[in-house]
């Protein structure tokens, strides 16, 4: 797998057609905690609704998990990502 992988990179020609590509065992993973790391946090309007909202979920914790009423545009991808994986992770249990 090791050779295939390299070679995807040196004849890309060859590979052009599939549409998959070889990655490296654990590859994916290292790029996720890379990425996490680089995280600066949430976005301007994240943080203006974090604000916001702070002192009814303080009340109200479970409104926190609720569906918001609003779409929530202008969130980075790596945000989303974070969303998604967080709310994937609610419910597994």
């Amino acid at each position: 797998m090791e050779v295939l992988h390299e070679m995807q990179f040196t004849q890309p020609e060859l590979f052009s057609t599939l549409r998959f590509r070889i990655g490296i065992r654990g590859e994916q993973d290292q790029l996720r905690i890379r990425n996490f790391g680089l995280y600066e946090g949430p976005d301007i309007m994240t943080r203006q609704i974090l604000f916001a909202k702070t002192q009814h979920w303080t009340i109200d914790p479970y409104a926190f998990w609720s569906n918001p009423t609003h779409s929530a545009r202008g969130t980075s991808s790596t945000g989303e990502l974070i969303a998604l994986y967080i709310n994937a992770k609610s419910g597994d249990s």
